[in-house]
């Protein structure tokens, strides 16, 4: 019996969004162009994945933290410099982050912070205009492996990129000409 095989690679239009994120989000303009222009879309289920022990280095203007997630014994030990194409570019400006986690009940009172599951990026003040770039540690994840971001990574990011899929639809738009 002669067997053919078909491999296919996709390219991720956006990164992975946890539900939490996609109510938030599902309402952005960039969102709703990327859902637009889609054609497939899959539900799928792992643990959720959060930064832990967040410090900063504010003389050599990086950011330290570890990606974690519940049940899984590895660890992604981070660090990134604030300085670079996609995140902030005039070093004489200060970067601000803030931190934002799904559980309600974290104080986000001194570093290192724990269970975060976004931040925010703003030069000099903390407002709209300010705003530079926003990752989750999903986004970081496929930022860095698509070469957006600059950052040293320790540890195996497959680890943490294994779905449970739920489903998986194709919403082609079929076009006829008449």
């Amino acid at each position: 019996m002669d067997r053919k095989v078909l491999m296919n690679q996709l390219t991720l239009a956006y990164s992975p969004l946890c539900n939490y994120d996609f109510t938030i989000l599902k309402a952005d303009p960039v969102i709703q162009n990327i859902i637009e222009n889609s054609s497939l879309y899959a539900i799928v289920q792992r643990p959720e994945i959060r930064f832990d022990n967040i410090t900063n280095n504010e003389e050599e203007k990086y950011i330290e933290f570890e990606i974690r997630q519940h049940n899984n014994p590895n660890i992604l030990k981070c660090k990134v410099p604030l300085f670079q194409q996609h995140i902030a570019t005039n070093p004489e400006n200060e970067v601000l982050v803030y931190f934002g986690s799904n559980d309600k009940n974290n104080k986000l009172v001194a570093l290192p912070l724990n269970n975060i599951h976004s931040m925010k990026f703003y030069e000099q003040s903390v407002v709209t205009e300010n705003f530079l770039f926003w990752i989750s540690p999903e986004k970081f994840l496929q930022n860095y492996w698509d070469g957006l971001i600059e950052a040293e990574i320790e540890g195996n990011i497959h680890d943490f990129t294994k779905y449970y899929v739920h489903y998986v639809n194709s919403s082609l738009r079929i076009m006829q000409r008449f």
